[in-house]
């Protein structure tokens, strides 16, 4: 389920732990999401509960392993997702889960974008999507709410 980006806005207007900075390349992108993220919800992220992103050496696959397995739309247990490296563009990275099974409402395979709100948050958006429309915002473990 996807959120406006207004209520994701206003979910972000917690202090910020880190400085933003600019991201004049791919590399500096490559560097800041390694790590343990966890989702926001209702003001709380449980690093219990949480997804650790890590890329190959050469940025061409990214990994998300979970802390919780958890049961896919197929009832299968996931603990870890593998996504193929399309495009990376500012603070954004665009990614292709490996044997995604789900569609669009056109038929096309679902693709996903990380976008890195600041240092410390992203939020998912389906390519599919409108304009504002995300997920709920994913922290960084060692950021403060």
């Amino acid at each position: 389920m996807h959120k406006p980006f207004l209520a994701l806005c206003a979910a972000l207007l917690f202090t910020a732990t880190t400085t933003s900075q600019a991201l004049d390349d791919a590399s500096a992108l490559f560097e800041r999401l390694p790590g343990k993220w966890a989702p926001l919800q209702d003001g709380k992220f449980d690093c219990d509960d949480a997804q650790v992103i890590a890329f190959s050496k050469d940025h061409s696959t990214a990994t998300f392993t979970f802390t919780k397995p958890f049961k896919n739309d197929d009832g299968q247990t996931v603990s870890a997702a593998v996504y193929k490296v399309l495009r990376v563009k500012g603070r954004s990275i665009t990614l292709f889960l490996n044997d995604e099974k789900r569609e669009t409402p056109g038929g096309d395979p679902i693709v996903w974008t990380l976008v890195l709100m600041r240092d410390d948050a992203y939020v998912w958006r389906q390519t599919d999507w409108g304009a504002g429309e995300s997920t709920i915002p994913f922290i960084r473990c060692t950021a403060q709410v």
